[in-house]
């Protein structure tokens, strides 16, 4: 069975939605684990290192943070 998720109702939807983001759901039925939702891993774009090379700039002062900046972190 295959069904499109606009045709589901908006609850199983977002139920759908949140196995996506990676929070497990689990239906259960009189107390009991029923059904798992998780996500199809064929769905899932595929990792492509490097595709943002060239693309992104750090300034050169990046590391010259002010030393009471860094202080702020560990209080």
């Amino acid at each position: 069975m295959r069904i499109d998720v606009n045709d589901l109702p908006e609850e199983m939807a977002e139920l759908a939605q949140q196995s996506w983001f990676q929070r497990e759901v689990v239906i259960f039925r009189d107390g009991q684990p029923w059904v798992k939702l998780v996500p199809h891993d064929a769905y899932r774009p595929t990792p492509r290192p490097g595709v943002l090379k060239g693309q992104l700039v750090v300034p050169e002062d990046f590391c010259d943070t002010p030393e009471d900046i860094i202080e702020d972190f560990y209080k």
